[in-house]
């Protein structure tokens, strides 16, 4: 069967600006915690607990990303979409000599995207809601086993570069995984029912994923959809 697409990839610079817009919301919710929270703890003597459970309610209070997250999940889950479609309707052009965009009927991409959106709205915004879960539990732990209030404060700024790994993978992750989707759409609107799993061939492909490279799949039965790593090339 002959094969007519190329690899329609995750450009890096598009995790890398999700990452980067991620960077903005983790930075905003480590500086509140030194304003608010640390001091609290590396200034506190005795019995401190009420003097936490202000500063962290007004942590709270004074960092609402809802809005940062809708705009934020808007523009990148719509640059993705919009970046495959100018490199999928080129290739296809390069193999039929045809420009199908434009003609090809994109219908049930509006549902698509406004899940997608949604989807990353509420892991965005489960970012800085899981964190402070997580510190006030160390904090409240810490205090009733006895630690010492600096300890505890050290025990929290640990947790940093977690929250920013954390960031980053789901800009990763969303990235790989909405352009997956898109490209099976896609696919299945030009009508190409069948495609070849290819790895991207470098250092980060798991072992797995090589023994599936060269793979024929068929789109309708879902295959791609359990595969994180899912590039394709089209027949």
């Amino acid at each position: 069967m002959k094969n007519i697409g190329t690899q329609i990839r995750t450009l890096k610079k598009h995790v890398n600006n999700y990452a980067n817009d991620l960077k903005v919301l983790t930075g905003h919710v480590i500086d509140g915690t030194n304003e608010l929270i640390i001091p609290v703890l590396k200034n506190g003597e005795g019995e401190i607990s009420s003097a936490l459970d202000s500063a962290f309610a007004q942590l709270k209070s004074g960092l609402n990303f809802d809005m940062f997250a809708k705009h934020v999940a808007s523009e990148h889950v719509n640059t993705l979409v919009e970046s495959h479609a100018e490199r999928f309707y080129r290739s296809l052009k390069s193999f039929t000599k045809i420009d199908l965009r434009g003609v090809v009927n994109e219908e049930g991409l509006e549902d698509f995207v406004a899940a997608n959106v949604s989807n990353n709205v509420s892991l965005i915004s489960d970012i800085p809601t899981e964190y402070f879960k997580k510190i006030e539990q160390i904090t409240y732990n810490g205090i009733t086993s006895g630690k010492r209030y600096d300890q505890i404060a050290s025990e929290i700024a640990s947790r940093y570069p977690s929250l920013e790994s954390r960031a980053y993978r789901i800009a990763a992750d969303q990235s790989q995984t909405i352009t997956s989707q898109i490209n099976v759409k896609r696919s299945t609107n030009v009508g190409i029912k069948q495609g070849y799993y290819r790895t991207s061939k470098d250092e980060n492909v798991r072992p797995w994923h090589k023994e599936l490279d060269g793979m024929l799949y068929f789109l309708e039965k879902g295959a791609y959809s359990q595969i994180k790593k899912n590039i394709f090339s089209l027949a």
